[in-house]
């Protein structure tokens, strides 16, 4: 699009993040960059306007299941409590691979931040994993990805839970509760030129526990692989979006249906299909 041509309030994005992914975003335009964490997941447009994905609103009226949250968290700590078994690693294989891994790697075992949320998301605990077992089994309350395919990155994880109405703008800490999934943005957010190659600029997902702490994998300067403790300054400025899926129970057989219903009934808010990419400077 010409760079002086003005583009709608609202533009919608269709296979966001690959062909035929089916995934769409619906993204608020505006004449300048938003300020706080908006403005972080926002992307510049070849016409000087930013575009930053529309997500209702978290609010302290929104309900938590306490114990789905307490279950969900019993999990995540498991994997703190694995202590030095595991390590940052984005170069290793995890259980989410379908690896047995402890037979085909050695200790520390890797991890990253999307890959821990996914294992918790997926209703595994530590010792319920190919870190450990032979196979992964669900033990707790699980999210139903359906066929999603591989979507285990905080910045993919995050689109997909959008397309399927889980996703909200994160605009006050205090509404959070313990459980949520939260997700970090920040612009350029894999070094420079990288704004708007993921979706919200995402670069780092947790779980919340309440009080400012959060569960995640941070980085390999921790001697542990997971990590809890309290939010810095700067994730508290970077908090973009919180995610409160659809939790299933453990015996649950779940169905891909329930999400393609989900995914149709949450998709095409915005009439123009132009791709973010072909507006971006």
């Amino acid at each position: 699009m010409a760079a002086d041509q003005p583009v709608a309030e609202t533009v919608t994005t269709h296979n966001h993040g690959d062909p035929n992914d089916g995934i769409s975003v619906t993204y608020t335009v505006s004449p300048e960059q938003p300020q706080g964490a908006e403005g972080g997941a926002a992307v510049k447009l070849a016409n000087g306007q930013w575009a930053s994905p529309a997500a209702e609103s978290l609010n302290s009226s929104m309900s938590v299941d306490q114990a789905v949250a307490n279950d969900v968290l019993d999990r995540g700590r498991s994997f703190v409590e694995a202590g030095q078994d595991l390590k940052w690693n984005a170069h290793k294989p995890t259980p989410i691979n379908n690896q047995i891994i402890h037979e085909e790697d050695s200790k520390p075992y890797g991890v990253t931040c999307s890959s821990f949320i996914a294992m918790v998301m997926q209703g595994w605990d530590y010792n319920n994993t190919t870190y450990v077992a032979d196979e992964n089994r669900r033990v707790g309350s699980w999210v139903d990805f359906g066929d999603a395919g591989d979507i285990w990155q905080a910045h993919k994880l995050a689109s997909w839970l959008y397309d399927n109405g889980d996703l909200l703008a994160a605009t006050n800490m205090d509404d959070l509760r313990p459980g949520d999934i939260l997700f970090f943005s920040k612009q350029n957010p894999e070094g420079a030129g990288t704004t708007g190659t993921y979706f919200g600029n995402i670069y780092h997902t947790a779980l919340y526990v309440g009080d400012g702490t959060v569960i995640h994998s941070y980085g390999p300067s921790y001697e542990t692989g997971v990590v809890e403790g309290k939010l810095g300054q700067a994730e508290q400025r970077n908090l973009s979006f919180v995610a409160r899926p659809d939790w299933h129970n453990p015996n649950d057989p779940g169905s891909s249906a329930n999400q393609n219903q989900k995914s149709e009934q949450s998709d095409r808010k915005s009439s123009d299909s132009a791709g973010l990419a072909s507006l971006s400077s």
